[in-house]
C-alpha cells in the first residue's frame, strides 16, 4: 500500500519502539515508508533498534530530530516529506496486527479515512458506525492510528494550540468532506500502561477537551 507509517516519540516512550517496529516488519502487506520523529528520546538505543528492524524488513525508514514543542507539531513532523498517497500515525506504544495494512488496502478505494478496530487487553472494539456524519455528530469513531489520505492532512494537519489533538483531527478532515470507512476486524493492539499521555490529564483538561470536540463539530475554528 502506498502509505507512510509515522510516529513521534519522546521521553520514556522510546522503550516501546522495538516492539512497534517488529509489528510493522511483520505486515502481510508492507508499507511504502516509515518515518520516525525523535522529539527527545531518553534512550537512543531503542530508536536505533527500531531502525534496524525496519531496514531488515526492506522497508525504507527515515529518522528526523526535532525539539518537542507540543503533541500536534510532533505528530505532523513524520509526514512533512512524505510522498505517499496515504499516511498513518502509529503511536510508539501501539502495535499493528499483521493484517493491518492488508485490511487498509482492501478499503482504500472507497475511503479517505479508515477507522481501525482495536484490541485493548482482552477486549475487541470495532466502530461499525464510523462515517463522516458520525464524526461530525461527535461520536467516537476513529482512533489515532487511522489511515488518511495525505492530501487532506496537507490542508488540515494536527492542530498545535493544545494537546487534545486526536479526535479533532478527524473532525477537521470530516469538515473537508473526507469519506470515513470502518474496518470490520481489529487491526492493532493499543498500548496500556501507566505512562500513557491521556492519564496525565487533569479533570479540567478533560472537560476542556470534550468542549473543544463539541465546538469543532459545529464550526471549525482551529487553524488552518
Amino acid at each position: 500500500m502506498d502509505i507512510t507509517i509515522g510516529t513521534s516519540v519522546w521521553g520514556v516512550y522510546d522503550q516501546f519502539l522495538p516492539a512497534w517496529a517488529e509489528s510493522i516488519a511483520a505486515q502481510t502487506v508492507k508499507p511504502a515508508a516509515v518515518s520516525i520523529a525523535d522529539a527527545g528520546v531518553d534512550n537512543p538505543e531503542y530508536l536505533e533498534q527500531a531502525r534496524e528492524i525496519i531496514e531488515a524488513a526492506d522497508i525504507p525508514v527515515t529518522v528526523s530530530t526535532i525539539p518537542f514543542t507540543g503533541v500536534g507539531a510532533a505528530r505532523n513532523e513524520p509526514f512533512h516529506n512524505a510522498t505517499t498517497e496515504w499516511g498513518m500515525h502509529l503511536d510508539a506504544d501501539d502495535t499493528l496486527l499483521p493484517n493491518c495494512i492488508e485490511v487498509y488496502t482492501q478499503l482504500a478505494d472507497q475511503a479517505d479515512v479508515i477507522a481501525p478496530g482495536e484490541i485493548r487487553g482482552n477486549n475487541i472494539t470495532l466502530f461499525p458506525h464510523a462515517s463522516r456524519d458520525a464524526v461530525l455528530q461527535a461520536r467516537h469513531s476513529v482512533l489515532s492510528c487511522g489511515a488518511f489520505r495525505l492530501r487532506f492532512w496537507r490542508r488540515r494537519p494536527w492542530q498545535t494550540k493544545n494537546p487534545w489533538v486526536d479526535t479533532v483531527f478527524w473532525i477537521g478532515l470530516a469538515h473537508l468532506g473526507a469519506r470515513i470507512v470502518p474496518t470490520t476486524v481489529p487491526v492493532y493492539r493499543r498500548g496500556d500502561h501507566d505512562n500513557n499521555l491521556t492519564r496525565t490529564w487533569t479533570d479540567a483538561e478533560r472537560i476542556a477537551a470534550r468542549r473543544q470536540i463539541r465546538e469543532q463539530t459545529k464550526r471549525w475554528t482551529l487553524h488552518p
